[in-house]
């Protein structure tokens, strides 16, 4: 294969990747309340229609996750103005950020391979990746909403998101 041909079969294979990353990562919306999560499994959905970037979906016991395939989470507060039980509750945790934990994977990073790249920083509205230098990108926690549209930006799948710790 030569370059131009891993090129271009670059973003399928990311994608791909990503895909069998988020099986195994479940990631809610925001403002959601853990303590009322099994109220979720009788309703019929209401904060999937509302998503405006179609990011939430299903578990088979009913509650709902987010899987960053093709977009991030704006914040629009859609999710919650549709929840009729207020388990994704804007009121109760007003904070737009995901309970989650945003890193780079080194060893899948183009810029750490000295390969100039700036995808997760060009998309990220909050200023949450540094490089340090022209390369050696790392993400501010601080400063990162986990909203993940650096998750779908990377073209090397490098950035990885995990649940952080519950809080409720």
């Amino acid at each position: 294969m030569n370059r131009r041909e891993f090129f271009k079969k670059l973003p399928h294979m990311s994608r791909e990747i990503l895909k069998n990353q988020e099986e195994k990562t479940v990631i809610r919306p925001p403002y959601f309340d853990y303590s009322k999560a099994d109220i979720c499994k009788n309703c019929e959905g209401y904060c999937i229609e509302a998503c405006e970037e179609k990011i939430i979906f299903k578990e088979e016991n009913g509650i709902p996750f987010i899987k960053f395939e093709k977009s991030g989470c704006t914040f629009c507060q859609k999710c919650s103005e549709n929840c009729p039980y207020n388990v994704i509750n804007m009121e109760k945790y007003p904070d737009e950020k995901l309970n989650v934990k945003i890193f780079i994977d080194k060893s899948r990073c183009f810029a750490w391979e000295k390969i100039i790249c700036n995808s997760c920083s060009d998309i990220c509205i909050y200023s949450a990746v540094e490089f340090k230098g022209l390369f050696n990108p790392e993400i501010l926690d601080h400063k990162c909403t986990g909203c993940g549209f650096c998750v779908v930006k990377c073209p090397a799948t490098a950035i990885k998101i995990k649940p952080a710790e519950v809080k409720n």
